[in-house]
């Protein structure tokens, strides 16, 4: 079950592609491999280690930088990793 577990109040200074890249380079770091990508979301998943089912079992987060009239992006994390 996805739901939002996290999100940014304030509006960041970067731009969709620039937010992702960091998101990026950040889950990567923690084990995510990339699923998918877009111009404005992220698709990350990892194996959970505590588990032995592989697809079921899997940790996903999807990361939307989401464009802001006034210039930058809102960043939202949903996913299934509590």
């Amino acid at each position: 079950m996805q739901e939002d577990l996290a999100s940014i109040r304030e509006v960041v200074d970067l731009s969709p592609p620039e937010a992702l890249d960091s998101a990026q380079a950040f889950l990567t770091e923690q084990g995510y491999d990339v699923k998918n990508r877009t111009a404005t979301t992220l698709t990350v998943e990892r194996q959970n280690t505590a588990s032995t089912a592989e697809q079921e079992d899997a940790l996903r987060l999807v990361v939307m930088a989401v464009p802001q009239p006034e210039g930058g992006v809102r960043v939202k994390v949903r996913g299934n990793e509590t």
